[in-house]
């Protein structure tokens, strides 16, 4: 079941969610008295799905009012998105299910890993203020092609961790 949230939240260290769904996490559009909607993930994060659809693990939903919201991958945190539905992508981390879109910036201090059957993307973005930050490991598995990091109007791109892109075939 996909978790829509709305309001900034916290995964804690030892929390799990496991998730069987084409859509892991979408933020919608931000609870009465909210700015924005950030999630912080300290904890377990695994999603699984045999969708032939598009699929994504964090989706910022089309009119969440995105700008100045982080998802943050803390350094206990493990985000695991595993795709064995067919021929079409998947992406980590997306804006209206791979389309062009407002997020929010990207930060991973721990272990964020996406593999599909077809194509993957670790992040996938047309945000003009776009933030990737990453020290710690963000691999990305595809088994037709991989991208890491795909932002269509560009990135301030922050690494000193490993980022991994690999095609399986």
């Amino acid at each position: 079941m996909t978790y829509n949230i709305s309001t900034t939240q916290r995964l804690a260290p030892g929390e799990t969610w496991t998730i069987n769904d084409r859509i892991g996490i979408n933020v919608v559009a931000p609870a009465q008295g909210h700015t924005v909607v950030s999630f912080n993930n300290a904890g377990t994060i695994l999603i699984n799905t045999d969708s032939p659809f598009i699929s994504a693990g964090f989706n910022y939903d089309y009119g969440s009012e995105d700008r100045g919201s982080v998802f943050t991958n803390e350094a206990t945190g493990v985000f695991r998105m595993v795709s064995t539905g067919g021929l079409n992508a998947t992406f980590g981390f997306t804006s209206g299910q791979g389309f062009a879109g407002w997020n929010g910036d990207f930060i991973n201090h721990g272990l964020f890993e996406v593999t599909a059957t077809a194509f993957a993307a670790g992040v996938n973005t047309s945000d003009m203020t776009f933030t990737f930050v990453n020290t710690g490991q963000f691999l990305i598995r595809g088994g037709t092609a991989a991208i890491g990091v795909w932002a269509d109007n560009g990135v301030d791109l922050q690494n000193s961790g490993l980022i991994e892109a690999v095609a399986l075939e």
